[in-house]
């Protein structure tokens, strides 16, 4: 992926994994809550969920635009076990 285009979405991913645990250190608390790592775990999980899906939706559009012998050779590469006997 295109970092220019990524660097928004890292960013925004960073904003909100460290949302509460910036408030808190600007606040000087010295205290790390379970609310606060539990915060983290949840937005790190929808991070991640995001990110998966934009890889899905993008690498199904590139799908698309590649003429049919090269999507089937895209298939052959992604079929399970295809590493086994495509390496010498």
């Amino acid at each position: 992926m295109n970092p220019t285009k990524s660097c928004p979405l890292e960013h925004e991913a960073s904003i909100a994994i460290t949302d509460l645990l910036t408030t808190a250190v600007s606040a000087q608390s010295n205290e790390y809550t379970y609310d606060c790592l539990a915060s983290q775990v949840s937005a790190r999980g929808k991070v991640k969920a995001s990110r998966k899906a934009l890889e899905r939706d993008t690498a199904s559009d590139v799908r698309e635009r590649v003429p049919a012998p090269l999507q089937r050779a895209i298939d052959l590469v992604q079929a399970k076990g295809a590493s086994s006997w495509l390496t010498p």
